[in-house]
């Protein structure tokens, strides 16, 4: 968790995959682009609540108030995030949707590595191996840039998707 934050998802825009949520098993249908969305569209409405709306493959994110101001993050490598007016307890205590009334801040969550999420097959919900996250020390380092004006993709901004790999087949 990076923070939680007060009014900071009127506007969302990243560079990565999207629009909707995916997971690094579940991105095959995500696009990599720059995306935009408001604070509802953020939210999957599951029947059962859980913590949801992980995009992955981002290398640069702005989350801003109406005005344009607000917090930019961006990495050395490609990482994931979500970004919700529900905090994970919150979300477990949750029988349906309708039982989550939105808090005042937002919890904005930054991944290095998220292992996905399984359940490809039918007999259990087993993550493939290459979808795990090794043991082990795992560095990375992240940028926050406060933003005092409408966000604006840095042109420095790249990607390296070697590192999260894609799911193309069913096949084994």
């Amino acid at each position: 968790k990076l923070a939680a934050v007060p009014e900071l998802l009127d506007k969302v825009q990243w560079l990565g995959k999207g629009p909707h949520e995916n997971y690094p098993d579940r991105c095959t249908g995500a696009r990599f682009g720059l995306h935009t969305a408001r604070e509802e569209e953020l939210f999957t409405p599951y029947l059962v609540p859980s913590e949801n709306g992980h995009r992955c493959g981002t290398v640069w994110l702005a989350l801003s108030a109406a005005d344009g101001i607000g917090l930019s993050i961006s990495s050395n490598q490609p990482f994931g995030w979500s970004a919700m007016r529900h905090d994970a307890s919150s979300l477990a205590s949750a029988a349906h949707p309708s039982d989550l009334k939105p808090e005042e801040h937002a919890t904005i969550c930054i991944d290095h590595k998220m292992m996905g999420v399984g359940g490809d097959i039918s007999w259990g919900r087993a993550v493939r191996q290459e979808y795990l996250v090794p043991k082990g020390r795992h560095t990375w380092s992240v940028s926050l840039t406060p933003l005092l004006h409408t966000p604006r993709v840095p042109p420095d901004a790249v990607c390296d998707f070697e590192a999260e790999p894609a799911l193309t087949s069913y096949a084994q």
